[in-house]
């Protein structure tokens, strides 16, 4: 094995991609057209080291990988948070030399964001499986997983940052596995475990009070803080987001789920549908970031109902 180009679309990436450099490993870095920020900030890690750095574009992602692979030492190229389906006629000419770092447990976390539904679906554990790229999206040989432990602190956030971590390790870990077998043949995946969850959209990211009891809406809120700013809900017509609730304990309170109230220490207490409240903690509007209770003060009222 010579050196290694790295497709990404995600600072995620970065500290692999800074740890295969120290390493004298990584050759180039390949970043989508359009994500200027990504660009600039490697630019500025890399600004006095010998990696270049190219931008992508989706139509012409063949011709110009071709063309790179050609002018270059890199034997593989690493995909680490690579938004595009890899040309069926680059995977033939270069077969099981496209490797991506799923974040996500495979075969059970197929799809494009493992992060959110990972933390969304309250699953105990995730982590990183690199597997080789195959025309099937996700379906890919395994070469090696590694798992990370979740819990009910874990954010989308705080989730990116420990892929981050491990990620770098793992890359190393992938090189010496490339040194040894330049040619890796994995595990299949077995399709009996498989499951493939698309992109969120909107119900997806929306607090169903009349659905999700008080553990789910919880969840729901840590899958999407930072990256949406938060749950959606309303009152009334005006849409607001929340990042954080903590758990109120029972109540013996017969109201309607999303019936606000008020606690002995000015907290506001949402009603859930497993008749427990959660006190809502963090919230982001149009406004800016607030404490929850700041909600009484743009004109909610104990006794009245988020939708």
């Amino acid at each position: 094995m010579n050196k290694v180009i790295v497709f990404c679309n995600n600072r995620m990436a970065i500290p692999a991609l800074q740890t295969m450099a120290q390493n004298g490993v990584l050759e180039g870095i390949g970043i989508p057209e359009t994500n200027h920020e990504l660009e600039q900030e490697c630019r500025y890690f890399f600004e006095k080291s010998t990696v270049s750095i190219r931008k992508l574009a989706r139509k012409t992602l063949e011709e110009d990988t071709l063309n790179w692979l050609e002018t270059t030492e890199a034997s593989h190229i690493f995909l680490m948070t690579f938004p595009w389906k890899i040309p069926a006629q680059l995977l033939a000419a270069f077969p099981n030399n496209f490797l991506n770092f799923h974040y996500g447990l495979l075969p059970q976390m197929r799809g494009v964001d493992p992060i959110f539904e990972s933390i969304r679906r309250k699953c105990s554990e995730t982590g990183i499986t690199i597997h080789i790229v195959t025309p099937e999206i996700d379906k890919g040989p395994i070469l090696m997983t590694q798992k990370i432990s979740l819990n009910k602190n874990t954010t989308h956030g705080v989730l990116c940052n420990q892929m981050a971590n491990l990620n770098a390790q793992m890359s190393l870990q992938l090189i010496h596995l490339l040194r040894q077998s330049p040619v890796l043949e994995g595990q299949q995946q077995s399709e009996q475990d498989a499951a493939y969850y698309k992109r969120p959209g909107l119900n997806d990211v929306k607090i169903n009070w009349q659905t999700m009891d008080s553990s789910s809406i919880d969840a729901l809120t840590r899958a999407c803080n930072p990256w949406n700013k938060g749950a959606y809900t309303s009152y009334g017509h005006w849409n607001f987001r929340i990042l954080a609730v903590s758990d109120a304990g029972e109540t013996s309170d017969t109201s309607s789920p999303g019936t606000i109230s008020k606690g002995d220490d000015n907290t506001l207490l949402v009603h859930c549908i497993d008749n427990r409240k959660l006190h809502i903690t963090i919230i982001h509007s149009d406004e800016g970031y607030f404490e929850g209770n700041k909600l009484f003060e743009f004109g909610i009222v104990p006794g009245s109902r988020l939708n």
